[in-house]
């Protein structure tokens, strides 16, 4: 069986992340399956990521949708089920999640995978996708499965890359779906440092952490920020390559702050999501 895992980004100099877990988690099963994964962006024709999936003559199409990609996937995915009746469709990421049930009153889908996709498709890939049409399947959480396999990096081409060190969010804001169950948890240090270091030489210039909240444990964030500053003073780190984060930053201490102040060149920071530059609001 051929499956394909399908990432429309919002542009080129954006990477995956979504379908890459879904792929290395395929591979920690040892698969029998073929996986494959296929990216393009919003800005491409519908017909042109139509003809890029099919290709690769695919029998399961999976499709990540995000806010910036969900019109498109649904008409991608609607397209692909006229050309051919028998493609089986799925869609997972956080808009599936947030709505799994009236999706599938959708003629062209078959599957939606609701929560975390990792365990939900070595299922489906276990039971050779014979879960019934119009099912609703439900991923529970997983042990963290790194993304970053030989086939990722090569697909990288210099991209900004991203990087996930905690999943979930300890805050329920009206305008997010990252903290409906207002859980987080964190994932092992030791890797998410060689994780770091692997990215900030993959050729990239921007290395983005997407923890919902970066600072929600601040003395965990304050060893990441040493970590960088004195991997890139120990030469292991390129001095060019960019740290973007999300914070909350009445959530930072006095002794944080105070050791980013002459670090304020290593890292790109946001303030709730909104475009102000961290280091203006904090006058640093």
């Amino acid at each position: 069986m051929k499956i394909v895992l399908c990432s429309i980004n919002s542009k080129y100099i954006h990477s995956s992340l979504g379908v890459w877990y879904l792929f290395a988690a395929a591979k920690k099963i040892n698969t029998p399956h073929e996986v494959k994964v296929v990216e393009s962006t919003i800005n491409s024709h519908v017909e042109d990521i139509v003809a890029l999936v099919n290709a690769e003559k695919p029998d399961v199409v999976g499709f990540s949708t995000y806010i910036w990609n969900v019109d498109c996937v649904h008409r991608v995915a609607a397209t692909l089920k006229l050309i051919n009746p028998d493609i089986k469709i799925w869609l997972g990421g956080p808009e599936a999640s947030f709505d799994a049930d009236s999706l599938l009153e959708n003629d062209y889908v078959d599957w939606v995978v609701k929560g975390e996709g990792e365990s939900a498709f070595m299922q489906m890939l276990s039971e050779n996708f014979t879960t019934p049409a119009k099912t609703v399947v439900t991923g529970p959480c997983c042990e963290y499965i790194n993304p970053y396999t030989e086939e990722y990096m090569a697909a990288l081409n210099g991209r900004i890359v991203y990087l996930e060190t905690s999943r979930g969010c300890p805050f329920s804001c009206g305008f997010c779906l990252s903290g409906r169950d207002e859980n987080v948890r964190f994932f092992d240090m030791e890797e998410s440092k060689r994780n770091i270091v692997k990215l900030a030489n993959s050729g990239t210039k921007t290395v983005k952490f997407v923890d919902r909240t970066f600072n929600c444990n601040d003395k965990r964030a304050l060893e990441i920020f040493r970590f960088i500053t004195e991997q890139q003073a120990a030469g292991n780190i390129p001095k060019d390559v960019i740290f973007h984060c999300e914070v909350e930053t009445d959530l930072f201490t006095q002794s944080t702050l105070d050791y980013l102040k002459p670090c304020r060149r290593a890292f790109s920071s946001l303030k709730q999501a909104c475009r102000v530059s961290m280091w203006k609001h904090l006058k640093l």
